[in-house]
């Protein structure tokens, strides 16, 4: 399976990115005595009630018992990541260096986050609300280098992200009674793996996400995009394929215009894919898109934010091609897009549960990679236009009934396959643009909400 890689760390402790070095020497180690006098566990000086931290359940690549050798050594599996056990600002450590908010605020130190972001942030069950608090983004959607977060008091750094989404890598320390075999310690550190289903984190903590993705300049002659998309919960995301393949994303995380860093959520995707963002009349935001084999797939985002794992939903599309959904006025959504052998194709959303239809072609003669456009008129009709492989501009639109109309020919000498933009004005009557095979831009307008048009004028030249 494919993963994010993780952040390289070097064993003189730097980063591999340039970060601030650790401090050395023994630092300030809080005796076990002192600890307990504050209770057990993750939590930051200063707080009065503190209750105990366990490691979570999870796949063990490295456990050590009162040590921090998991985190500090390559050895018996575990990683250096630089960790020595000082103390980090006021977050407490046993005679081991171990505490799992101290060696997650190393963590955030040494990736470059300043100390006004993690200091103070309190118990590791208060990590999120604070961490809000202050701007930064929260979701149930993991990356690299962000913090796993439990509500039942624990913090984890997250090292490496599958692909789809299934699992995480993290590395952790933990301080709190950890029985094995009938041997009590006191504290622990580890590297481990942990499956969706499987104590899976409450939140995912966003202050720097270590990714080494850029998304890449979406290029108009070869027929890139951005696709954007919102929750129910007013969520913005942002998503395109970068110069690797690799389909990245960004999301507005608060509503004062900070973005989230860019994510990679799926690899082996054509330069300039096209991806399509629609929100179903639940609410959920989907994201589909036709990867380099020719596989059209999909993601969602669930009612938590996280996301769910990718799948297959259509074969035989040309890589990259453009996908298009459009919602009837009754709220089914529609996707189209045109296949290898240059048939137009459709399926449905056929309930609120998300079960979808069988592809069912709907017409033929386009070239490959035309673009579809799906409009929904004043009235609530769905309309589908697209130019076909003789540069004529045709339409179809869905019936009150579900039916679909015979197509028609609204258009001709039109580049083939080529974009047909279809915005709507302020009186909710739509205007279409595009361009002519004699590179003239031409529109025409809806001139009332029973459907009826304009004819074509041209608006530019030299396109």
């Amino acid at each position: 399976m494919r993963i994010q890689r993780r952040q390289t760390l070097k064993r003189n402790g730097s980063a591999g990115r340039g970060r601030t070095e650790p401090r050395t020497g023994t630092g300030r180690r809080l005796a076990t005595g002192l600890l307990a006098a504050f209770g057990t566990a993750c939590a930051s000086l200063g707080i009065a009630t503190v209750t105990a931290s366990t490691a979570t359940a999870g796949t063990i690549h490295c456990r050590a018992y009162e040590s921090i050798s998991c985190i500090s050594s390559t050895a018996d599996g575990g990683l250096d990541t630089g960790y020595r056990g000082v103390v980090e600002s006021t977050y407490l450590v046993d005679d081991y260096g171990n505490n799992c908010t101290n060696y997650a605020a190393y963590r955030l130190r040494r990736n470059g986050v300043p100390g006004s972001m993690w200091q103070g942030l309190g118990n590791a069950d208060r990590w999120d609300d604070v961490a809000r608090d202050r701007g930064v983004p929260v979701d149930g959607e993991p990356a690299v280098g962000a913090i796993a977060q439990w509500d039942s008091q624990h913090v984890s750094y997250v090292e490496e992200v599958a692909s789809d989404g299934s699992w995480i890598k993290v590395s952790e320390s933990s301080y709190g009674p950890i029985t094995i075999d009938g041997s009590t310690y006191r504290s622990s550190s580890g590297y481990k793996t942990i499956t969706q289903g499987t104590d899976w984190p409450d939140n995912f903590i966003h202050f720097a996400d270590q990714t080494d993705e850029e998304p890449a300049r979406p290029v108009t002659s070869a027929g890139g995009t951005i696709a954007t998309g919102v929750t129910s919960g007013g969520t913005l995301y942002m998503a395109t394929v970068n110069a690797r393949g690799h389909m990245v994303r960004r999301y507005l995380a608060n509503g004062k215009g900070t973005w989230s860093t860019w994510a990679t959520i799926g690899k082996g995707f054509a330069k300039g894919t096209h991806i399509s963002m629609p929100t179903l009349a639940s609410g959920r935001l989907y994201l589909m898109a036709i990867d380099a084999t020719g596989q059209m797939k999909r993601r969602y985002v669930k009612s938590n934010g996280a996301w769910s794992t990718w799948a297959i939903v259509g074969r035989n599309f040309p890589a990259g091609a453009p996908i298009t959904s459009g919602i009837t006025d009754y709220g089914t959504v529609y996707t189209a897009a045109v296949d290898k052998q240059g048939r137009m194709v459709r399926r449905y959303l056929a309930n609120g549960k998300g079960t979808w239809s069988t592809w069912a072609t709907i017409g033929k003669g386009f070239a490959k990679g035309t673009h579809i456009s799906m409009p929904t008129l004043a009235s609530g009709r769905l309309y589908l236009m697209a130019i076909d492989a003789t540069g004529q501009m045709k339409r179809r639109y869905v019936k009150s009934n579900g039916a679909w109309s015979t197509w028609a020919i609204v258009g001709r000498n039109f580049r083939v396959g080529t974009e047909i933009n279809t915005p709507a004005l302020a009186s909710q009557n739509l205007y279409s643009v595009t361009v002519t095979k004699a590179g003239k831009l031409v529109r025409r307008y809806q001139t009332n909400s029973r459907g009826d048009w304009s004819t074509w004028a041209t608006i530019g030249g030299g396109f």
